[in-house]
């Protein structure tokens, strides 16, 4: 178990790591952030313990919070995220049939990749929302802060469906 943890922290400094190294340093726009660092934590598995998961949230968050001297805006975003996931695995999905199925995390064969598309969308979506919201700080950049989370929120899927497609997978 304990090499379990160690394996999920050394998969998120990595993260973090190719996050702040080399994705930050790409201009993709104004308003396009993707964070594909989000994937170590979306695809945690389902039996992981629930205050773990929002430990790891935290841990991930606060990296990225001390590469940036961003002051808790990815650490809060990060957060809310995985509180979201957790309550859709309590209310929305049915975990234990894909554990039966033999996988511990949501794949789009479970569902399709409409329902797959739908869920991870809105949990990088509420990320998104929460550090647009601290980032901008000003309700006056209210349309700013929609239009460059639902930007980024469909870049960062991207990023983060091909990474689990073409480099996990192999």
């Amino acid at each position: 178990m304990i090499i379990d943890y160690l394996k999920i922290t050394f998969g998120i400094i990595i993260a973090v790591l190719v996050q702040y190294f080399f994705i930050d340093k790409v201009d993709f726009g104004p308003f396009i952030k993707p964070f594909p660092y989000l994937l170590s934590m979306l695809f945690l598995n389902f039996e992981r313990n629930k205050f773990a998961q929002l430990g790891f949230a935290f841990f991930a968050g606060f990296l990225m919070d001390l590469l940036h001297l961003s002051y808790g805006i990815h650490t809060a975003s990060c957060v809310a995220m995985l509180f979201f996931k957790i309550k859709a695995e309590e209310n929305v999905l049915n975990t234990e049939s894909i554990i039966l199925q033999g996988s511990h995390q949501l794949t789009a064969a479970f569902k399709g990749f409409r329902f797959y598309f739908f869920y991870f969308t809105v949990l990088i979506g509420i990320h998104h929302l929460v550090f647009f919201t601290l980032d901008f700080y000003k309700w006056s950049q209210f349309f700013s802060i929609i239009f460059a989370a639902a930007i980024s929120t469909l870049a960062t899927f991207l990023f983060i469906h091909l990474i689990r497609t073409y480099i996990i997978k192999r």
